[in-house]
């Protein structure tokens, strides 16, 4: 997981080997942070595992990475920008 959230799930999932409570998560752009202190290994073959998130900020920050790649992938969507960082600005 920790190589993961620095690979090529790099902005999208977060790691944490810290004590953490939910509010610690408030307006994290991450789709989900795996927390490893949290989880515990019931068997060899069983795992559970945990991981926070703040649905709306998450959520959010995938739609503008959807944006921006059709901006970036589509000729037809070229006058659609979005600019600076949140609060974000839309013009069309």
């Amino acid at each position: 997981m920790k190589s993961a959230s620095k690979g090529n799930l790099k902005g999208i999932l977060g790691y944490t080997d810290e004590d953490v409570v939910s509010s610690d998560f408030t307006g994290s752009t991450y789709s989900s942070i795996y927390d490893a202190g949290a989880g515990i290994g019931l068997n060899d073959k069983f795992f559970k595992l945990v991981s926070w998130y703040d649905n709306e900020m998450g959520y959010s920050a995938r739609l503008i990475d959807l944006v921006e790649y059709m901006e970036k992938e589509t000729e037809n969507v070229s006058s659609f920008k979005v600019q600076g960082t949140m609060p974000f600005v839309f013009e069309y």
